[in-house]
């Protein structure tokens, strides 16, 4: 009795339950802005490659502009910080959580403060490269009154402005518990800037090339320059054009020894390195990574008649990575089927080239049903991705022709429903006689089981002992063969059905 009450109550609130989702731009949506405001709590913003211009708009927490504010709970990420730009057109704030969040694998540019974490924020922000910033008191990450901060793998550079006394990459004025680490802060006015070092985690950063201060403590009076905490260095990182590191750069395998890159190795400093880094299409520094994409990202196929096949949807696997994507398998479960691969699908899909396969519907029973292709490879960001399948088998509307000669027993059984005749007792052989032509079972709706023998005469529409719902009528006039005369029945076969 417990667990039928708990299964009611199953019932009665699963359609409250919310899920997590990936909003893809452009996808899903036109606009990196529509997604953010269609978001909820759990979903991820995956934004494609491209450069995306987001203009600033009033706060509703801050004086002044912003471009994005994300909401409780959500992630906004980008296909790799050299494949998707966000440039805010002069906003007083690129990027402002209204609570927790994560900002990842972006290069963001163009605002006067690239991200601001505000009063009681928790944000993550990994891999993510800032530069070109406008305006005057210009900060790369402003983390102001927070609860907590994880920064983790970025490049931030050049951030001063002519006469600015400001220009500061990362600044934790009070308030937080601050995590730092494995980031590149170049060419900046102020590197890291903070109203004490001692409360949080600040540990290999390379801060090089400030035209104030490396690392500065500030209060009321203005900011002094200190020495840098333990486990960070100062050295040219020897930047290639795109911000990745050259081969003799220090900055190569000189992060946190638990922090790892997605090759295993001790990770590199910037926005390149650790377990989620994108590297750049081309690469000066060395070896390049494999990347996966799909198209589509879904699939619903449409309303598929029983005992026949979809028409097939071709799905794109594109390689937008640096190195060759191996696929190591791809899987879906009945009644979807994946065929017709081509053949780099199978000995792998080159940098910036792509491979397709068809996905295919064959519903046997009626209803919806799910199921996922899954694709396992080498991509170093997503080396398990799934794309979502949905389709509704449909009663087929097929019509079966059965010649059938009066008197003789036709190839099937047949179950007569009647208000006074209940199964098993109606189940009959359907012998007939010269009377009996379209009159009878033979109009009525009928549930027939093929037998073994004699399933090709249900054209294939039945596997050997399912059971369908049929509708027959009488389909031409009678011929006569010998003594007998000989019809066409034509049936339509309805829906399938339990053969109990």
């Amino acid at each position: 009795m417990k667990t039928a009450q708990l299964l009611i109550i199953v019932l009665i609130f699963s359609p409250l339950l919310s899920f997590a989702a990936t909003l893809h731009v452009p996808q899903d949506f036109p606009t990196v802005q529509a997604a953010v405001a269609a978001s909820v709590a759990g979903d991820t913003i995956l934004v494609s490659p491209g450069l995306y211009v987001i203009p600033g708009v009033p706060s509703t927490i801050l004086p002044g502009t912003v471009g994005l504010e994300l909401h409780d709970g959500t992630t906004l990420a980008g296909s790799g910080p050299a494949q998707t730009v966000l440039e805010f057109a002069g906003a007083d704030a690129g990027i402002v959580p209204l609570g927790t969040a994560t900002v990842k694998l972006l290069h963001l540019r163009k605002a006067t403060t690239a991200i601001y974490a505000y009063v009681g924020s928790n944000i993550t922000v990994t891999n993510v490269i800032i530069t070109e910033l406008t305006g005057t008191n210009v900060f790369g990450i402003e983390l102001n009154q927070g609860s907590s901060y994880t920064i983790h793998n970025n490049t931030i550079d050049n951030i001063h402005q002519t006469n600015d006394p400001v220009g500061t990459a990362i600044d934790v004025p009070f308030g937080g518990v601050s995590d730092i680490q494995n980031n590149l802060l170049t060419s900046n006015t102020h590197g890291v800037t903070a109203g004490s070092f001692s409360g949080g985690t600040y540990t290999y950063n390379d801060v090089f090339g400030s035209t104030s201060a490396d690392w500065s403590t500030c209060d009321a009076n203005g900011c002094s320059a200190v020495s840098a905490p333990a486990s960070n260095i100062s050295a040219d990182p020897l930047y290639c054009p795109d911000f990745s590191l050259q081969t003799a750069s220090p900055a190569r395998n000189a992060g946190n020894p638990a922090i790892l890159n997605p090759d295993g190795t001790r990770s590199d400093l910037g926005a390149y390195g650790g377990p989620a880094a994108i590297l750049p299409p081309t690469t000066c520094g060395g070896t390049g990574q494999p990347a996966v994409s799909v198209s589509p990202t879904q699939i619903p196929f449409p309303p598929t008649p029983l005992n026949t096949t979809s028409v097939p949807v071709t799905v794109t696997v594109s390689n937008p990575g640096t190195a060759t994507l191996s696929i190591s398998d791809i899987s879906t479960q009945d009644p979807f089927k994946i065929l017709n691969f081509s053949s780099n699908v199978v000995t792998g899909i080159a940098p910036n080239t792509s491979g397709t396969f068809d996905a295919t519907f064959s519903p046997k029973v009626q209803g919806t049903m799910f199921s996922s292709v899954m694709i396992s490879s080498n991509a170093t960001s997503s080396p398990t991705l799934s794309i979502p399948l949905s389709g509704t088998g449909s009663p087929s509307g097929k019509r079966v022709f059965v010649s059938w000669t009066a008197g003789q027993v036709l190839q099937f059984i047949l179950l007569k429903e009647t208000k006074d005749c209940e199964p098993p007792a109606c189940l009959v052989r359907g012998t007939a006689d010269d009377r009996r032509t379209d009159q009878g079972f033979v109009a009525d709706e009928l549930r027939a089981r093929a037998r073994r023998d004699k399933e090709r005469l249900l054209n294939n529409n039945f596997f050997a002992g399912g059971c369908a719902s049929l509708h027959c009528r009488q389909d031409d006039q009678p011929r006569t063969t010998g003594s007998r005369p000989r019809f066409l029945l034509a049936c339509d076969i309805r829906q399938p059905v339990s053969c109990d």
